[in-house]
């Protein structure tokens, strides 16, 4: 393999692992989304109807 293409690997598996370490922030802002607005509609268009899911949602943040 030339020094070339051993650079552009290490260049792409870095920023592979950038972008998995970045991954649990962005799914905790989806969470928070979630939590903060799609509930929110759901519980106005029918109370209760959300609560299984914000129980369930606790134990991921």
């Amino acid at each position: 393999m030339s020094p070339a293409a051993r650079a552009s690997d290490a260049e792409e598996v870095a920023a592979l692992l950038d972008r998995v370490n970045r991954l649990p922030s962005l799914c905790k802002l989806r969470l928070m989304d979630e939590n903060g607005f799609v509930h929110l509609a759901l519980e106005s268009a029918r109370p209760g109807s959300a609560a299984r899911i914000v129980a369930e949602h606790a134990s991921h943040a």
